[in-house]
């Protein structure tokens, strides 16, 4: 193994036992998939804010151009209103994850916790700000298509035991399908595929029933509320989750999601 991907399995060793003793805090009844969407350290977002920078130019140029349409008053209300917004959720919550007929909103701390309804250690997560329901006869759908022209990258992730028992996440990036049809083993984040970025490689995973994905970092939400407005026609497909907590002693609760 060379010494830069040793170097980064030992980097993220911390990270994903941090996390599945997050995990095993709180008994979990079921096998979850679960993601964490984290700021990026400095040093790691200095060219994806270059490749950025003109999306971002052009979205503040639409704004001025909207302000200019307003009065001072209306537009120092409206400033107002988005920065009491900003506050109130943070930037890491918001992000829409859709997968196996359910669908989670990231909270304020960026965790997305989703029902494994597979067994193979393996996932496909696709980033879209939107996807195709094929109908087959009024309200009911088939399977779900990637749209032919939307900006959309698929990621493999696959955990593998090798023959030193170290458990590990390999992930890269895959070519989408040549049908567009989206695996069911597929999460899909929607959103616009600028706003994360997914780091590939190889990173150390905690050897547990539940799939703890490695961290993905967000940095931006260029459109991101219209595009979990636009997502709303597909959400009414898709369940949320429901939660039951209850304590299993004095020390560990007990979480239940009932709808499984």
């Amino acid at each position: 193994m060379k010494g830069g991907t040793m170097r980064k399995l030992t980097y993220t060793s911390a990270i994903r036992a941090a996390l599945a003793l997050s995990i095993a805090g709180t008994l979990q009844a079921d096998n979850r998939i679960v993601f964490s969407l984290v700021a990026p350290p400095p040093a790691a977002t200095d060219e994806l804010i270059a490749q950025d920078q003109a999306q971002q130019t052009e979205a503040i140029g639409k704004k001025v151009a909207s302000m200019a349409q307003h009065t001072p008053a209306e537009n120092a209300l409206r400033t107002t209103k988005y920065a009491i917004k900003s506050l109130i959720r943070p930037k890491l919550s918001g992000f829409m994850a859709m997968y196996g007929g359910y669908c989670e909103i990231s909270n304020h701390d960026g965790t997305i916790s989703l029902p494994l309804r597979h067994t193979t250690p393996k996932l496909y997560v696709a980033v879209t700000p939107d996807f195709t329901l094929v109908k087959v006869k009024d309200q009911t759908f088939s399977h779900t298509e990637y749209k032919p022209g939307v900006p959309t990258i698929l990621y493999q992730f696959d955990r593998i035991k090798d023959q030193a028992n170290m458990v590990y996440w390999n992930v890269k990036t895959i070519p989408l399908p040549t049908d567009n049809t989206i695996n069911p083993l597929t999460v899909i984040l929607v959103t616009k595929p600028s706003n994360l970025y997914i780091p590939v490689g190889k990173f150390l995973a905690a050897e547990s029933t539940h799939l703890v994905i490695p961290d993905i970092y967000v940095v931006g939400s260029i459109d991101n509320e219209d595009t979990l407005l636009r997502a709303l026609d597909h959400k009414i497909y898709f369940e949320s989750i429901q939660v039951n907590e209850k304590k299993a002693s004095d020390v560990i609760s007990q979480s239940i999601v009932p709808n499984l």
